[in-house]
């Protein structure tokens, strides 16, 4: 299980410039490094989806509920 501490970790590493929001070109670059090539438009679908404040960025509120979905799945799987 990881922590919210943690979850600032990977938040401050996906935000690069720094501004508290996660942008679809921010995600698509730092998630690329780690999975490859993850497609801006990808990247954008992402963000459409994920962000609960219609601002076209993601919070650290929003990367909280995608990473416990994905261990959801993970765990279900």
């Amino acid at each position: 299980m990881v922590g919210a501490g943690e979850f600032e970790v990977i938040f401050r590493h996906l935000d690069e410039n720094g501004d508290g929001k996660v942008s679809p070109s921010e995600l698509s670059r730092r998630l690329g490094l780690f999975q490859g090539e993850l497609l801006m438009k990808e990247a954008e679908l992402a963000v459409e989806s994920l962000d609960s404040d219609g601002d076209g960025l993601l919070g650290l509120e929003d990367l909280v509920r995608l990473m416990e979905a994905a261990g959801r799945r993970r765990e279900v799987a």
